[in-house]
C-alpha cells in the first residue's frame, strides 16, 4: 500500500474542507511564497484571499442567476 505524502493528505483535507481554490492554487503559492520570502502569515493571507474572492464571485453569479434578468 502507497504512504500517502504530506501534500496528497493535504488535498484530501482542502477536498473535505471545501476549498476547492486553495486545494488548486496551495502549490503554485507556496512557490511563490519562497521565491518573495513570505512570512507564513502573508501566504496564509493570500490563501485565504483567493478562497474568499472564489466564493464571493460565485454569491455573485447565484445572484444574478435568481434575479432571472432578462439580458445581462
Amino acid at each position: 500500500m502507497k504512504k500517502k505524502t504530506m501534500s496528497d493528505e493535504l488535498t484530501e483535507r482542502l477536498l473535505y474542507l471545501k476549498l476547492p481554490w486553495s486545494r488548486q492554487n496551495y502549490e503554485e503559492l507556496a512557490s511563490q511564497a519562497a521565491e518573495k520570502s513570505w512570512s507564513h502569515v502573508q501566504f496564509l493571507a493570500h490563501l485565504i484571499e483567493g478562497e474568499s474572492n472564489l466564493r464571493m464571485d460565485r454569491a455573485t453569479e447565484r445572484r444574478i442567476k435568481a434575479a432571472r434578468f432578462p439580458v445581462i
